[in-house]
């Protein structure tokens, strides 16, 4: 994909409160999406709500959540835009994790 200077903010936040931070995969899809990578490797409710991405990118939710999966539908979070991948595109890089990019791009509409 290709992006002019991305605008736009992205967190890919994982259970736990994991996130995305510079040179990890997270960061090189959201950047090869279009959005300038906000993540810094780890995240609580409080500070992602008092500095909100412009898009929330998760996995899609689970069949079975967990405690550790919680925060990621808490519904507070609803005020911030989505974009969902399916897990698998993202467990390690390959040729299929270009779809995560094309799948939370900004143009594409689930």
């Amino acid at each position: 994909l290709s992006h002019p200077s991305p605008t736009l903010t992205a967190i890919l936040l994982e259970p736990r409160g994991w996130t995305s931070s510079p040179g990890t995969l997270g960061d090189s899809v959201l950047r090869a999406a279009g959005y300038r990578d906000a993540g810094t490797g780890h995240t609580g409710l409080e500070q992602l709500l008092a500095h909100p991405p412009d898009v929330l990118v998760t996995a899609e939710t689970p069949r079975f959540p967990s405690l550790a999966t919680a925060m990621l539908e808490h519904p507070a979070l609803r005020g911030i835009p989505r974009k969902r991948f399916a897990p698998a595109l993202l467990a390690c890089a390959g040729p299929f994790t270009a779809r995560a990019a094309e799948e939370i791009a900004p143009e594409h509409s689930p």
